[in-house]
């Protein structure tokens, strides 16, 4: 891909108005329709937010965390990137 295609393409999906967050709430919204109606016991839809990946595991939070928690949660995060990393090897 040349440069100015890449440019073109970054301009392009900085102005797209369908990521994949909206992608995942509209699979969501029809997830949720369709077990809706399916699913004839239930009495009410079941919430979209069911439907949608929580992805960084934050919905299960029930508050902020605090510097310290971040900071120790990067930590925990960057000590398994490096322990999946190839290790390089001296070049002679």
């Amino acid at each position: 891909m040349s440069a100015e295609e890449f440019i073109f393409w970054d301009e392009h999906f900085s102005y797209f108005p369908f990521t994949f967050d909206r992608d995942d709430q509209r699979t969501a919204m029809l997830i949720s329709v369709l077990t809706f109606m399916e699913g004839r016991q239930l009495k009410q839809p079941l919430k979209e937010s069911r439907f949608i990946p929580d992805y960084l595991g934050t919905r299960t939070r029930s508050h902020e965390p605090t510097l310290e928690e971040q900071q120790r949660d990067f930590a925990a995060f960057h000590s398994k990137l490096k322990a999946i990393q190839p290790k390089k090897q001296n070049e002679s």
